[in-house]
């Protein structure tokens, strides 16, 4: 346990290697917020074309609405 414990002071002691475990965590957290942002926009985009979707389909249902009674309109 001491010579795992010994070797991993050596390989990561954070006094010498400081500027690169700096430069690791940066980089870490650089690409974990990225990949949030890149999660929040595509739904952000998709809640955008879902609207979309139901105002043209609201539009088409009225129209359709309108061209039936057009049609269908009793005579008198």
């Amino acid at each position: 346990m001491k010579k795992l414990y010994n070797l991993l002071k050596v390989k990561l002691c954070y006094k010498t290697y400081w500027k690169q475990w700096l430069a690791f965590l940066t980089l870490l957290l650089v690409i974990i917020l990225a990949s949030e942002y890149a999660d929040y926009t595509t739904k952000r985009v998709l809640e955008y074309d879902r609207k979309k979707a139901v105002e043209r389909l609201n539009l088409a249902k009225e129209k359709d609405s309108t061209e039936y009674n057009k049609v269908n309109k009793p005579s008198i």
